[in-house]
């Protein structure tokens, strides 16, 4: 399983690859705890380069890195 939280300090701008292969670059605006929000699962919520934001549940995330927000 991925650990998102250790992610949450700092909200860096990250590369997500969801479990159908897409991947995602953006600046993430929060890690959300599944208990505090009333989910099912933790999440986290990113402002993807094209402005939209889309909300990744733990589980359908493949891999999470930290990139450059200058090289993205």
């Amino acid at each position: 399983m991925i650990n998102i939280w250790e992610f949450a300090e700092d909200l860096p701008f990250v590369e997500i690859k969801d479990i159908s292969g897409a991947v995602f670059k953006g600046g993430m605006i929060h890690v959300s705890d599944a208990e505090e929000a009333e989910a099912e699962e933790d999440a986290v919520i990113i402002k993807i380069l094209n402005g939209g934001i889309r909300i990744f549940p733990v589980s359908q995330i493949a891999s999470i890195k930290r990139v450059d927000r200058y090289h993205m």
